[in-house]
């Protein structure tokens, strides 16, 4: 009896390894754009206009995302940016909240998925879990609290990993588990001129591009999507690129943090217009 299992167990390990070896071939092979299309496949490196739209056709998509807990200290400087802003269609301006299980008031949350602002996940208490089932449970762990509170989990489809740092394969095994849509956590200097402006992509084919912080994933995860962030640059000096505010130099004023955003939108706006999202 001992002899047969070892005899099945090495016969599995080497159907596992087979299985690995051709998942891994295929996820090399070049991604093609014609074959990978929207809605369900992007190639990383595709520059072109979704539905061969020309420049001037284009839509002008900024997304406005914030990560971490809600409560009634910040949500009082979060809101009144979107009160005084109005899409050229007339309909109201919406962020995207990325949410901290810890030290949440879910009661707001519901108050501003209501109103038609996105809800997203983040983490449980600002670390990134370290295993594909960290990730699991924490998604389960916030999702669960959402759902607590009345937040239709089908509007629920995006995850930003703790300090921007992507967590590989592990966090796409999460977000691919629990049905999620989309990453937001790739940010790359690479990203931030007018010339290397890319659109969001999916995790069809490998490599996708790397990420300044944390790991992006090695192995393909199809239909996963990857919403990238773009860096800043400080207003002075070097002009040194950073990925959020609190992070970039000589931001000492209000004009000193509306100059940070209108130049990276400026910079991006007269390249090639996309959905690069700005972390705030």
């Amino acid at each position: 009896m001992a002899d047969r299992r070892d005899r099945d167990g090495n016969t599995t390990m080497r159907l596992s390894l087979l299985l690995l070896s051709a998942l891994v071939g295929l996820s090399l092979q070049q991604c093609d754009p014609k074959r990978c299309t929207i809605p369900n496949c992007r190639c990383y490196d595709d520059r072109t206009i979704p539905g061969s739209l020309s420049k001037s056709e284009t839509p002008q998509i900024v997304m406005v995302s914030f990560e971490g807990t809600i409560n009634s200290d910040n949500i009082k400087d979060y809101l009144p940016i979107f009160q005084s802003v109005t899409n050229p269609n007339n309909c109201p301006a919406r962020g995207t909240f990325f949410i901290e299980d810890s030290g949440t008031a879910y009661d707001l949350v519901k108050d501003i998925s209501s109103d038609g602002h996105e809800i997203g996940i983040s983490s449980v208490d600002g670390n990134a879990p370290s295993s594909s089932t960290g990730w699991i449970d924490m998604i389960k762990k916030v999702s669960s609290e959402l759902e607590g509170h009345n937040i239709d989990l089908k509007e629920v489809k995006g995850v930003r990993a703790p300090q921007l740092a992507m967590g590989g394969n592990a966090e796409m095994t999460g977000i691919g588990s629990s049905n999620l849509l989309y990453d937001s956590s790739c940010s790359s200097v690479s990203f931030s001129s007018a010339n290397t402006l890319i659109w969001p992509y999916t995790f069809d084919y490998m490599p996708t591009a790397a990420c300044d912080n944390g790991n992006a994933p090695s192995l393909p995860f199809p239909g996963r999507w990857e919403v990238p962030i773009a860096d800043l640059h400080d207003i002075n000096g070097d002009k040194l690129p950073c990925v959020v505010p609190s992070g970039c130099r000589n931001i000492t004023t209000k004009r000193d943090a509306f100059d940070i955003f209108f130049n990276a939108f400026a910079g991006h706006y007269n390249g090639i217009e996309s959905s690069i999202s700005y972390d705030c």
